[in-house]
């Protein structure tokens, strides 16, 4: 069945491409009786014509790419192309040497390790490339004689403030918790519980058992000695007296 008009309204109204526009076969005959706009609209809406989604070019694997070379992977020989200064410019190659170094002159000029006409020269010599990067430009004032001093300020003050801080100790004030009277009234009763006598050493209380024990048999043996002294005196006594005493 010819639907080259109906294909041709189709698409003038999705605004796209011919082969684009998909026709549902269920629908033929609703569509190969559709003439005007109008009827290509209304099946538009019911769903049996449609615009197909366009075909690109997925952008996964280039995504995937750039993730590697973000992470400095995919940069050897086999992967570069153009020349030296193609891919890393002369131009700027050289704002990445002089900026450095005109900073590093302005700080000595702020500092007054440079003057005005000290600045001008070394300035204009690192116009002219003489200087690779700071270090040679320091190098190149220390030959000349005018980090020196400078550097010997910096030793002496960094020693001064070393004894300084040697010397001088600082004091950390250990801030005490403010105690509520709960708290303190807590604390007390704890106090008096954890209260525990002192224990006497071991050896004093040995000693004043050992004490004890030669005070008791010291009077043991005195009593016995009074008792054989009494029943001494008893046996000495004639039986005579002891019966006259009795009657009396």
């Amino acid at each position: 069945m010819d639907l080259k008009n109906q294909r041709r309204l189709a698409a003038s109204i999705l605004k796209c491409g011919l082969n684009r526009v998909y026709m549902n076969p269920e629908w033929t005959e609703d569509i190969s009786g559709a003439v005007t706009k109008e009827d290509v609209r209304r099946l538009i809406k019911a769903g049996a014509i449609f615009a197909k989604q366009k075909v690109g070019i997925s952008r996964g694997r280039t995504r995937i790419r750039l993730e590697q070379k973000a992470k400095g992977r995919r940069r050897g020989q086999g992967s570069r192309r153009g020349a030296k200064y193609a891919r890393f410019p002369r131009k700027e190659r050289w704002i990445q040497t002089i900026r450095p170094i005109r900073e590093l002159l302005a700080q000595y000029r702020k500092d007054g390790v440079l003057d005005k006409h000290q600045y001008r020269e070394f300035y204009r010599l690192a116009k002219g490339g003489v200087f690779k990067n700071k270090s040679h430009l320091m190098l190149h004032l220390r030959t000349k004689g005018i980090l020196k001093e400078k550097e010997k300020t910096e030793k002496k003050v960094k020693l001064k403030t070393v004894a300084k801080v040697k010397k001088i100790k600082p004091k950390i004030e250990e801030t005490k918790p403010e105690v509520t009277t709960e708290e303190k009234g807590k604390e007390t009763k704890m106090e008096v519980k954890q209260e525990v006598k002192p224990v006497m050493p071991v050896t004093k209380t040995v000693e004043k058992a050992k004490e004890e024990i030669s005070e008791k048999k010291e009077g043991e043996q005195t009593g016995q000695k009074v008792v054989k002294k009494v029943v001494k005196k008893v046996a000495r006594v004639p039986v005579k007296d002891i019966q006259d005493k009795g009657s009396e």
